[in-house]
């Protein structure tokens, strides 16, 4: 809001980005319809507080708008923030008088420049001649016109060239809303013997009629050009709750996904694509979102928070064989889960969908699994995290399942410590991927087995892999890295460290070359450091496979139960 005494404000107040490049000729005076009024307080635990009776007069004073906030209870409140919505009416310092963003046609203003139009008088005193006159000239100076065709059964003989009509289709706030002046330029009847006929009417659009009662979004649709949008340009602006920043749409706190989906579906299914950026802030989602072709979801980095509170995953990206989704992508946000959410269910799920890219997110607090890929082409994976999982169940915190080709680095799984009463798997991987800077720590069981890192596929490439800190205090058995019916996998670069069991200390290896139910051969594990097991370091089945690098200070060094395996160049001492 203007403030009406400039030297009232602090010399050292800043204001946002967004108020000075509208340019010192400017100032808001109002807005245009009533606001909306959220208090936070020291009461409110960082959401909006209730015990405050809020009004805003944007009506009575010339010089901007007067807020009052009245605390009901009987307590002492401390407000840390207040933040009010609406769209400003500004008015130039100059002479040049008031604009009002509602007039201003996005559509002229991109294809043709800004056009300068002069125009009033003395008598023009109201808002209803404002409105009018701004009617006018909207129509006069729009130059698109459109022609229309209709196809009427019967012979209609009563259009002709020349006549006018006023062609109306849809409504308010509806995706298609047609509301123009016409003119028939042209008629054509059709009829055989015997037949009712048919009459084809082309119609010259006049002048459009002004649409003044349509919300912004219901015109951004009917558009069909993202350009129309405010708040940037090929793609949608979502803010959240207690948003202030300039935004397309604004969520309420309350199924937030409703929202985000709906410009999901709007930029894939009109425009190919683009981005829907989601400001700081939480959304509140009691549904999944979905992911659609050429859509990237992004966030503000951790300021970005999905919290998940249904039966669902909170993002999906779901196509088919043959109906695969592309071009989609997941970056710089956080997902997590409200604390009444105790549903057994990914926070993220991926399948059929080609060239993903997951960018920069952080999962934190997964009930059981965070994150599953299947039948996914060409993915990239950078900088995902998952922080604390499985508290739900038996739990995998990241998996890559069957049929996925890609590069995935910087993969982190941090258990934070967090003791479960189940068995988890902190990193699975079942595809043939290029897996490379993996850390997987600090995570803890007291019943089930826990698994650092699982590799069963062929042809894995992987390098930089760092598992520590992972222990079992119960009978079962701890292991850092298996590698279980792979052949031909490659290894640079692997630390195992602290790989315990508290319970029965010969219970716990490093590294496991496991032949369950197949081979597991001439797999190749170079610079390798596997050191402070309670039990084995290194466990080999299987044939050729060559290891190079240490294993020291565990209770069992090394452990061959394969052929032919060569192992000279590991240095056990």
């Amino acid at each position: 809001m203007y403030n009406p005494r400039p030297d009232l404000v602090s010399p050292g107040l800043a204001l946002p980005q967004r108020y000075k490049v509208r340019g010192g000729s400017r100032k808001i005076i109002g807005v245009q319809a009533t606001p909306t009024i959220t208090v936070i307080d020291d009461a409110s635990a960082g959401g909006e507080t209730t015990g405050w009776t809020k009004n805003i007069d944007y009506t009575s004073y010339s010089y901007g708008a007067v807020m009052s906030l009245v605390n009901t209870t009987a307590g002492t409140r401390t407000i840390s923030n207040v933040v009010i919505k609406g769209k400003p009416v500004e008015m130039l310092q100059g002479a040049e008088g008031i604009i009002h963003d509602a007039f201003i046609d996005y559509n002229s203003v991109y294809e043709d420049g800004e056009k300068k139009v002069e125009w009033g008088n003395d008598f023009i005193v109201s808002v209803t001649q404002t409105n009018q006159i701004a009617d006018y000239l909207w129509k006069e100076f729009r130059t698109k016109k459109h022609i229309y065709m209709l196809s009427l059964p019967g012979t209609r003989y009563n259009y002709e060239p020349g006549d006018w009509y006023w062609l109306q289709i849809g409504g308010s706030g509806q995706i298609e809303y047609i509301d123009s002046v016409v003119e028939v330029f042209q008629v054509e009847t059709y009829r055989a013997a015997s037949e009712l006929g048919n009459t084809m009417v082309m119609l010259k659009e006049v002048q459009e009629a002004w649409k003044k009662d349509s919300t912004a979004y219901a015109r951004f649709i009917a558009s069909g050009r993202t350009y129309n949008l405010p708040a940037q340009l090929g793609g949608i602006r979502v803010g959240s709750q207690y948003s202030t920043d300039k935004c397309d749409v604004y969520c309420d706190g309350t199924s937030d996904e409703d929202e985000i989906n709906q410009a999901i579906t709007i930029l894939s299914t009109r425009y190919g694509g683009g981005i829907v950026h989601l400001t700081k802030g939480t959304f509140k989602i009691d549904g999944v979102i979905t992911l659609m072709a050429g859509v990237v979801l992004e966030g503000e980095g951790n300021a970005t928070i999905i919290e998940k509170n249904c039966n669902d995953y909170a993002i999906e990206c779901d196509g088919g064989a043959g109906t695969e989704i592309l071009n989609a992508g997941i970056r710089n946000l956080e997902i997590t889960r409200n604390a009444a959410d105790t549903n057994d269910i990914l926070l993220i799920y991926l399948d059929y969908a080609d060239d993903f890219i997951v960018e920069n997110v952080l999962m934190a607090d997964a009930y059981t699994d965070g994150f599953q890929a299947i039948n996914c082409d060409r993915l990239y994976v950078k900088n995902l995290k998952l922080e604390e999982f499985g508290s739900g169940g038996a739990s995998t915190g990241i998996q890559f399942d069957t049929a996925c080709t890609g590069v995935v680095s910087g993969l982190t799984v941090d258990g934070l410590l967090e003791s479960k009463g189940n068995a988890l798997t902190c990193l699975d991987i079942f595809s043939g991927l290029v897996v490379s800077d993996i850390m997987i720590k600090d995570a803890t069981v007291s019943a089930g087995n826990l698994i650092g890192m699982r590799i069963a596929t062929d042809r894995c490439m992987s390098s930089n892999i760092n598992i520590e800190n992972l222990t079992s205090t119960s009978a079962t058995t701890v292991y850092g890295l298996i590698l279980l019916n792979s052949d031909l996998c490659r290894f640079s670069g692997v630390t195992i460290y602290d790989i315990d069991n508290s319970h029965t200390a010969a219970n716990s290896q490093g590294i496991r070359i496991d032949e369950d139910a197949s081979d597991c051969d001439d797999n190749s594990i170079t610079g390798v450091l596997v050191t402070g097991c309670s039990g084995t370091g290194i466990v080999i089945e299987g044939d050729n496979n060559t290891f190079t690098g240490r294993t020291t200070g565990n209770g069992t060094q090394l452990t061959d139960a394969g052929a032919n395996n060569n192992v000279t160049a590991l240095d056990s001492t």
